[in-house]
């Protein structure tokens, strides 16, 4: 008996259900925090704000939420929007070249005075009188959610910091990929027929859902490289290894710095990019991404 009903390649219904996942996947991984938290006093009075967070605990709601939350929405679609064909719609069937993966890490890592550039304007964010409290909200949540990144990554421990790697680069880095570039960008490519614009629309989802509006427009420049990447590779695997990496040199960049491998003012270095070096990276970045694009064309044409 099928636990799953085909919808026949119909997108909207997809994403219907895909809203349908993340909900069921958000329940079940909140029934499961729930649970251990009744299983663990330390750990519920966390929960329920009686004592402050800790490492342990924000890395136990990784553990918990990550995988539920994001796999759950990609599972279901993937089995009913092209029954048979999951892993061909979510491009992760589709191997890729060891030249791809090359160019697709040289454009992140060459984009990155762009991308720190768009984070300075970011920075300078201003909302009208009349959104005061809206503003200080953002900024309430964007000092929180760092002070809670940083809780995490800032340790002396090289086990701890494999930890961090593989939780907030390889789970973030497989899951996010496979909810947003495998199903949302495919999904609206089906649906609009427009594949740049369901590229765009992607990335401001991406960007939007991490509800940190002080660094929006970076996040927007790093969901459009990963969307493009996924769509002119033609396979998912670029768009995967880039985000885990990409997420992995910051892990590493904090814990360089707490450790004082390098300068603790490395990143306030990053803060005042002359714009002749953001767009010189901005074009050596669409450089790569054009060479990607070209290796893909040239192995499809030979296959």
């Amino acid at each position: 008996m099928k636990l799953y009903i085909p919808i026949n390649g119909n997108p909207m219904k997809a994403f219907l259900l895909m809203l349908g996942g993340l909900f069921t996947g958000y329940l079940i991984a909140f029934a499961l925090i729930f649970f251990a938290a009744k299983l663990n006093a330390p750990f519920g009075e966390i929960l329920f704000h009686q004592a402050p967070v800790t490492a342990e605990y924000v890395r136990w709601m990784f553990v918990l939420s990550t995988p539920l939350t994001f796999g759950f929405p990609v599972l279901w679609v993937a089995r009913t929007y092209k029954p048979g064909q999951g892993l061909s719609f979510l491009q992760i069937n589709k191997p890729t070249t060891g030249g791809i993966v090359l160019f697709a890490l040289l454009a992140m890592v060459l984009g990155q005075g762009f991308i720190s550039l768009l984070g300075e304007w970011n920075s300078h964010l201003v909302l009208p009188q009349s959104l005061a409290g809206l503003e200080q909200w953002m900024k309430s949540s964007e000092k929180q959610a760092s002070d809670t990144m940083n809780l995490v990554m800032q340790t002396h421990s090289y086990g701890v910091l494999l930890l961090n790697i593989l939780l907030m680069a390889f789970l973030p880095g497989i899951f996010e990929e496979l909810l947003f570039r495998g199903v949302i960008q495919n999904l609206m490519i089906d649906s609009l027929r427009r594949v740049h614009i369901a590229v765009w629309i992607t990335a401001f989802v991406f960007a939007f859902i991490h509800m940190e509006f002080y660094s929006f427009l970076p996040r927007l420049a790093l969901g459009l490289l990963l969307g493009y990447l996924a769509v002119w590779s033609r396979s998912l695997w670029p768009s995967i290894i880039v985000h885990v990496v990409n997420n992995a040199m910051v892990v590493l960049m904090t814990f360089s710095a707490y450790n004082k491998v390098i300068s603790p003012d490395i990143e306030k270095s990053m803060e005042h990019i002359d714009p002749v070096y953001g767009v010189v990276s901005l074009a050596a970045a669409l450089w790569m991404l054009f060479l990607v694009k070209q290796l893909s064309d040239r192995k499809e044409t030979t296959q």
